[in-house]
Parts: C-alpha cells; structure tokens; sequence
C-alpha cells in the first residue's frame, strides 16, 4: 500500500489562507521553530470562544448572559482598555431596524 505524502490529517476542517504578518515575527517563528498555524488557531479560538477582549487581548474579562435572550456578552475589566466594561461580542439577536441591524437587548439587561 501506498504511504501517505505530508502531513496526517487534522481532526478538524482547514480551510488554505494567505496570511500577511510582519516580517520580524515571521523570521523569529520560523527561528524558533513554531508551528505558526497553531498560534493562529489558538489566538482565534480564544478570541471567538469568549476568552480574550478582543480590542485589547487582556485575559480581564467577565462573560455575562442577557436576562431577556440568554445571550453571551463579554465585558473587558482592563483598565486601559477602550472598550473598559462595554458589551462586546454579543450574542443577543439581532433585529433589522430602517437603516441597520441592532441589537434587541440593552447593556443594562446584562447587569440586571
């Protein structure tokens, strides 16, 4: 039997991207050795998986559910952060008003 060429395959779908990153990081990854695609997937995991406030990466988050929808909503504690206890990421539904699409829930109905 023939044996497989490459890499074993993943336990997840891929999907083949061009990404742009600086230089400097590119030759230090490369110098250490790093498997660059595992710290993009990771960044992004915990990005999307409510880990990290995604304006400024800091870990001093707080997740809080809607008490109308039971929506997630992440609330950056880091003191320098530009989105400082603002709703960020909400799952909340959105509904379609004349110009836009908003949110149907309120920052207060997190904090109720």
């Amino acid at each position: 039997m023939a044996r497989r060429v490459g890499r074993p395959p993943l336990p997840y779908d891929v999907k083949h991207v061009t990404v742009n990153m600086k230089q400097e990081h590119y030759v230090r990854m490369r110098r250490d050795g790093m498997n660059m695609s595992k710290v993009i997937n990771d960044f992004l995991d915990d990005r999307f998986g409510f880990t990290i406030c995604t304006k400024c990466y800091s870990d001093e988050i707080t997740v809080e559910r809607c008490a109308k929808c039971n929506g997630r909503a992440l609330f950056c504690k880091a003191l320098g952060c530009k989105w400082f206890n603002k709703a960020q990421m909400r799952e909340c539904p959105p509904v379609a008003t004349e110009s836009y699409m908003e949110t149907t829930c309120t920052a207060a109905e997190f904090h109720g």
